[in-house]
């Protein structure tokens, strides 16, 4: 190994074998900003709320990336709706090893209105700039029924994949994985049911191509 290589240095981001060089600034240093991304687990969403507080001004959009169904509540609560773009993303079968992330698939940003068909002029601005950068998206206007969607994969995929300490693959194939993993998806049907998401099916028989489709 060349110790003066990027390869050997722990300070730096791998992407598919890449260095990332990423441009930062503190929150010191933050200025207004046109788009704010939230990228980080539950856990840490809180210290992200404030630490992107000298970031917001009147026209800044917030869109979340967070799997699971109360980031947008909870990012909604601190700012205000008006600006929130509500997302989830899909696709992407990505494995993280210390500073290292791979990847086949990198997967989409879906987002949208929260429950109107109407496109907004928000969602139409960051249509504008993902094409404008090459990130891959798909809208759909019926975001609380998406997140409500991916969250039954969530639920049917992690656990299972976790259960049996294997990984994508092990969900694939037929078997007792696989037919466990869509047992769990099924058990979110009744669940969104009560809070007014009608998920059915169609909608396991939609992850499931999605599924198959990882690396």
């Amino acid at each position: 190994c060349d110790w003066s290589s990027d390869v050997c240095s722990s300070d730096l981001v791998f992407c598919n074998g890449m260095p990332c060089r990423f441009h930062y600034k503190t929150p010191e240093q933050a200025e207004k900003v046109d788009l704010i991304i939230f990228a980080v687990k539950i856990n840490g969403l809180s210290d992200a709320i404030e630490a992107v507080r000298p970031c917001v001004g009147p026209n800044t959009l917030m869109l979340s990336l967070l799997n699971g169904i109360t980031s947008e509540v909870i990012i909604g609560e601190a700012f205000g709706e008006e600006n929130l773009i509500w997302s989830c993303a899909q696709g992407m079968d990505t494995l993280k090893s210390g500073n290292a992330l791979s990847y086949t698939n990198a997967g989409m940003i879906c987002f949208g209105n929260r429950a109107d068909d109407q496109p907004a002029e928000k969602i139409m601005r960051v249509e504008r700039f993902f094409d404008q950068v090459g990130i891959a998206y798909q809208i759909d206007n019926r975001m609380d029924r998406k997140i409500w969607s991916k969250f039954m994969l969530n639920v049917g995929v992690n656990q299972v994949v976790s259960v049996y300490g294997q990984n994508f693959g092990s969900v694939k194939k037929s078997g007792k994985a696989r037919d466990l993993m869509i047992a769990a998806m099924a058990e979110v049907i009744p669940v969104a049911k009560q809070e007014g998401v009608a998920l059915d099916e169609a909608d396991i028989t939609y992850w499931l191509g999605v599924v198959d489709a990882l690396s």
